[in-house]
């Protein structure tokens, strides 16, 4: 276990944690803000058993990785939501505050890893064991859920009661995301700029500072054995 890893435990992180396949052959290896929720909600619904890296051998590991952006704004809407937020004070108040001084923005993305939500994906697949395979999966695709049944062989089937458990649709956390997505598009014209002016004015360097952050999650996607079903 890494240091990084142990210190995320503060945040409630399990580490090694995921589910076992009722035939003992995969191990579905959690990672935080790449649809564990709902996996852990649906696998454990279908016989799947919650377990730990530490607990098994001989399996085929199983991963979601999720693009780094949005994957960032999910995870610091929900950071801030689960220790920034309180009675009287939500996404509304903080926006406005975000809204009124550069100094928040700059403060923010200088660092941008807070908690278990916002740390790099390669942190927790680090964790896998070297001598077991792993096979990824891609968590933006709306076919996650079949790709797992048709590689593992295994009908997990979805009910409503599982996709309204795992849902976030709390307001704040929606409307932080949002938030930080319009910046993000606004600012994100990826052509160089030709002058300090030019470079002021388009102001892009909001998303270039999450692709430097999370380089090695960029980097991991690219190299990652996905399987997309047949």
């Amino acid at each position: 276990m890494t240091n990084s890893v142990a210190y995320l435990k503060k945040y409630g992180y399990n580490p090694g944690g995921g589910l076992l396949s009722p035939d003992g052959k995969y191990f579905l290896f959690q990672i935080p803000k790449n649809a564990s929720t709902f996996l852990g909600n649906a696998l454990s619904a279908n016989g799947w058993t919650f377990s730990n890296l530490a607990h098994v051998n001989d399996v085929i590991q199983l991963a979601v990785l999720r693009d780094p952006v949005d994957r960032w704004l999910s995870g610091y809407a929900t950071y801030a939501a689960l220790h920034l937020f309180g009675w009287g004070y939500g996404s509304d108040h903080y926006i406005e505050e975000y809204s009124a001084s550069p100094l928040v923005e700059k403060i923010i993305f200088s660092k941008l890893v807070f908690d278990d939500h916002t740390t790099p994906q390669t942190v927790f697949v680090n964790q896998l064991s070297v001598e077991d395979e792993t096979v990824y999966f891609d968590c933006e695709r709306e076919t996650l859920v079949d790709n797992l049944s048709k590689y593992t062989g295994l009908d997990i089937k979805i009910t409503d009661a599982i996709i309204d458990n795992s849902r976030e649709d709390i307001y704040d956390t929606k409307n932080l995301y949002e938030f930080f997505k319009a910046k993000l598009d606004a600012k994100s014209d990826y052509l160089k700029p030709v002058n300090v002016q030019e470079r002021y004015l388009k102001n892009i360097t909001l998303r270039e500072r999450i692709h430097s952050v999370y380089k090695s999650d960029f980097k991991l996607i690219k190299q990652a054995n996905f399987y997309y079903g047949t």
